[in-house]
């Protein structure tokens, strides 16, 4: 199994920032990269895969996940709970 990269500083110092301003959000380790919470509900998490790309998934509401489907590639959707969608 191929090593997954670390995640770049600059861009959890800016994920940070833009989910640090949401009330009560914290970061933390994850199984594999770093997420960001409201209480226990993850709202984004940005880890490197094996094939050594980056990703970042989020949470949206209904109308924007089926904006983010429509638009297609580099969006896609998580097929679990119906509320997330990746970049």
């Amino acid at each position: 199994m191929a090593e997954r990269p670390e995640v770049p500083a600059e861009w959890i110092r800016r994920l940070d920032q833009l989910c640090g301003a949401l009330p009560e959000c914290h970061r933390q380790r994850a199984w594999v990269g770093t997420r960001w919470q409201v209480g226990r509900a993850t709202v984004a998490h940005v880890f490197g895969g094996e094939d050594q790309l980056f990703r970042i998934v989020f949470r949206a509401e209904l109308a924007e996940v089926m904006a983010f489907e429509h638009l297609g590639p580099p969006y896609w959707l998580i097929p679990i709970g119906g509320v997330e969608v990746g970049v």
